[in-house]
């Protein structure tokens, strides 16, 4: 019983880790432009999944935020992931994250 257990609970994180594309990390302090997102710093990374690249935003306190249209829908509906419009500063429009999103792309090679 504890080896099937066991199993179910690596395999979210085998999904996860299964096109994964390589991140970078994004700093306020060395960002160009105004900053738009609450935090200071976040990792920024891009993984494929059924074709479509998901793109998102993570510090090391919270999971995963899905930024792109296909993050912010398959995203959650596979691994639960929250809405990157959360990250937004107040006053801040979904547009804000246009450059992320861009530079993720790029990661995913799209």
């Amino acid at each position: 019983m504890k080896l099937i257990t066991v199993a179910l609970l690596l395999t979210p994180i085998a999904l996860y880790a299964e096109g994964h594309k390589n991140a970078i990390w994004l700093k306020k302090s060395t960002y160009k432009g105004k900053w738009p997102l609450k935090g200071a710093e976040y990792s920024l990374g891009c993984m494929t999944r059924k074709g479509r690249p998901l793109v998102y935003l993570s510090d090391t306190e919270t999971a995963p935020h899905g930024i792109n249209g296909a993050a912010r829908g398959l995203g959650k509906k596979m691994f639960g992931w929250p809405d990157g419009l959360k990250l937004l500063k107040k006053g801040k429009i979904p547009f804000d994250l246009q450059p992320f999103i861009k530079s993720g792309l790029n990661l995913c090679g799209k």
